[in-house]
């Protein structure tokens, strides 16, 4: 199961948000490792901001080709 939101900010910026659960069961146990059967439970999250390079930088230093360049910055669990 997963979800993912996209927010669009202003001045080109956005902020993404994912999130994944999984729950898997197994038939057996792996005798190698243990005598316990075994069940994953997973959860992730995951945080993107989307910045463009023109909007961090001053006026005079801004230059188009820097147009179309994000800085992105994530974060996971």
């Amino acid at each position: 199961m997963s979800g993912r939101v996209i927010w669009a900010l202003d001045q080109g910026r956005f902020l993404t948000s994912d999130i994944t659960a999984g729950l898997k069961f197994y038939d057996g146990a792996d005798t190698l490792i243990s005598s316990r059967t075994r069940r994953d439970e997973t959860l992730r999250a995951r945080v993107t901001l989307g910045l463009p390079i023109n909007s961090l930088l001053p006026e005079t230093a801004g230059h188009d080709w820097f147009e179309n360049f994000l800085i992105l910055l994530s974060g996971e669990y």
